[in-house]
């Protein structure tokens, strides 16, 4: 939810490209570190 936050905010100021820069570096780490979490799909 806090993540969908952040992104709709940059949205006001960012592009898409600006905003995947900023944003999937950060979360990354974070979502793949859950081993149960089934997101290796959607991140790589």
């Amino acid at each position: 939810m806090v993540v969908m936050a952040v992104i709709f905010l940059l949205g006001f100021f960012l592009d898409f490209i600006e905003i995947a820069v900023v944003v999937v570096p950060l979360v990354a780490p974070i979502l793949l570190a859950d081993p149960s979490a089934k997101l290796r799909v959607w991140l790589g």
